[in-house]
């Protein structure tokens, strides 16, 4: 299958940039994504400016003016972003919109489980 210019299915190495273009998955020790896109990036630090990921892990993700929807890290920056789904043990920023942070996650999580739980042991009856 052809793919357009300045998408990538798989890109690794030591320092990654997406500039205007995009990628399936990346990994590497340092990603930058700028004015592009990624589904899944996997590093030590990754920066977003006036992009967006799927899915995010790492040690610090950096947000300027783009998005995320899942971000797994230990320290998140986010200035002018968002981000649907955070769980991370330090959050820093200005104009951070969250949809579920890690409370919230794990408390959904929780009301599933209890729901699944009881539907189960209702279906046995």
């Amino acid at each position: 299958m052809e793919q357009p210019s300045g998408v990538k299915d798989e890109v690794a190495g030591q320092a990654v940039t997406v500039q205007q273009g995009s990628a399936r998955l990346v990994q590497a020790e340092e990603v930058t994504i700028r004015q592009g896109g990624a589904g899944r990036v996997e590093a030590e630090k990754v920066r977003v400016v006036q992009g967006g990921i799927g899915l995010a892990r790492a040690r610090k993700i950096r947000v300027r003016g783009g998005g995320i929807a899942v971000a797994m890290a230990d320290t998140v920056e986010v200035e002018r972003g968002s981000v649907a789904i955070l769980l991370a043990r330090r959050v820093v920023g200005d104009g951070v919109r969250v949809l579920l942070d890690t409370r919230a996650a794990l408390a959904l999580g929780a009301g599933f489980g209890a729901a699944l739980g009881v539907m189960s042991w209702w279906r046995r009856r």
